[in-house]
């Protein structure tokens, strides 16, 4: 009998692609099951067959295998694949051995792809056009017989000296720019990985071949892709803006209920087995009419050998007010931080959900810390700045792009309140 390990249900969907994916384990094997939410979503699982078909005929299995299926009572079983995925290879990559091998590896992929995706010339089609828009590509554009929308590196298995595909659900056999393909995979890896700061900031979608034309339009092209998927189909976001009436948000009134009993920022000390919950606490900041927050660390152990403030819990821009100790050491020039620095107007821009400044204790008695978190002025000063940099221009439209695409999502203004009370 088979025992539920994990359970997901893709219903904000279209219908015809709503599915549920589940693990589970019998036996002692496990198993990735799907299967179609409505009648109208059978045909989606014949596609899949389809591709699987496909694309292990395009690919040797020596350089990437395909996850096989299995005919089920109500939809289609894949056996789980054992193994690393390549989003915690590029981790650890990055961690030992640094940026440039990371690119090696990354480039080792992107080119295996391209050796058996490369096959056919780009002709748009009317399937194209519904699902991505019409668009238009240069005549020595190259695409695969097969083209998969999901070649991201979750879903690329290594195990003994063999990766994996493991979803191929988006497969279709109409031609697609094999560079659209690859952009998607390094996209949503570059903002969604720990280092995606570091890999913006140093220009990682460049060194890889994309440039802000392309990047323009694929970024359209994908959110055609995700309306496609979603047609039909009302998302809670969008449901609570369709809606007239007055709601009242139930995050504003709980924040506004324990704003004084909730804490604002952690403060941890090392005492030489790094930073450990159990020696942090939280001070609730002091806010001014501007919306500066200060807070001021009394007392430090002379016995601390750093000192670590975390001033958010999410993604954030700071801007860096006052940051001192034992009233006139300035911290700033000797500080470390986890956040890219814009220019020298004291900007910090955290791309990552644990923000943190860390400083070493050089018998310091107290600490004070201001800041300013009002985003949407600092934003706009960001990207001016950036401009102005010749050296980042080429950078500037990706991060614009990428941060116009959030906060215009629905997903963006319905969490609103959320951030709200994470931020107090």
């Amino acid at each position: 009998m088979d025992r539920l390990i994990y359970s997901k249900f893709s219903n904000e969907r279209n219908s015809k692609y709503a599915i549920e994916t589940s693990i589970v384990e019998n036996d002692g094997a496990r198993w990735i099951c799907k299967k179609p939410l409505y009648e109208e979503g059978k045909q989606h699982f014949e596609n899949m067959k389809a591709a699987y078909w496909g694309l292990a005929t395009m690919f040797p299995k020596g350089e990437l295998a395909i996850q096989p299926y299995e005919e089920a009572s109500d939809g289609l079983r894949f056996p789980y694949v054992e193994g690393t995925d390549m989003e915690s290879l590029l981790h650890d990559i990055y961690n030992n051995q640094g940026y440039e091998a990371v690119l090696s590896k990354i480039k080792e992929y992107f080119n295996m792809i391209k050796k058996y995706s490369s096959t056919e010339p780009f002709q748009k089609t009317n399937k194209f056009v519904q699902m991505f828009g019409d668009f238009d590509f240069p005549q020595e554009t190259k695409c695969g017989k097969f083209n998969n929308l999901d070649y991201g590196f979750a879903n690329v298995i290594s195990s003994e000296n063999r990766q994996t595909l493991i979803d191929y659900e988006w497969t279709v056999d109409f031609p697609i720019p094999v560079e659209f393909l690859l952009y998607r995979a390094l996209h949503y890896y570059v903002y969604t990985c720990p280092e995606s700061v570091a890999f913006v900031k140093t220009g990682i979608f460049k060194d890889l071949g994309f440039d802000e034309e392309n990047i323009e339009k694929y970024l359209k092209m994908e959110q055609n892709f995700q309306n496609y998927i979603s047609s039909g189909k009302v998302s809670l976001g969008e449901l609570h803006e369709s809606m007239g009436q007055k709601t009242y948000n139930i995050h504003e009134l709980y924040s506004e209920y324990c704003k004084n009993e909730t804490p604002g920022m952690q403060v941890y000390y090392d005492y030489g087995e790094g930073f450990l919950h159990e020696n942090s606490y939280f001070i609730k900041p002091e806010i001014d009419e501007n919306g500066v927050e200060t807070i001021y660390i009394k007392d430090i152990p002379k016995n601390a050998l750093r000192v670590r403030i975390d001033p958010r819990k999410e993604c954030s821009i700071l801007s860096l007010i006052e940051f001192t100790a034992d009233n006139d050491k300035e911290l700033q020039e000797i500080m470390d931080t986890n956040a890219c620095e814009i220019n020298d107007d004291n900007i910090y821009v955290f791309d990552v959900v644990d923000p943190w400044f860390v400083v070493k204790n050089e018998n310091f008695s107290n600490i004070v810390l201001s800041v300013s978190g009002k985003t949407e002025k600092y934003i706009f000063k960001v990207a001016t700045q950036i401009r102005e940099n010749r050296n980042l221009r080429d950078k500037v439209n990706i991060v614009e792009k990428e941060y116009n695409e959030v906060i215009n999502s629905t997903s963006w203004k319905i969490t609103e309140p959320l951030r709200k009370l994470r931020n107090r």
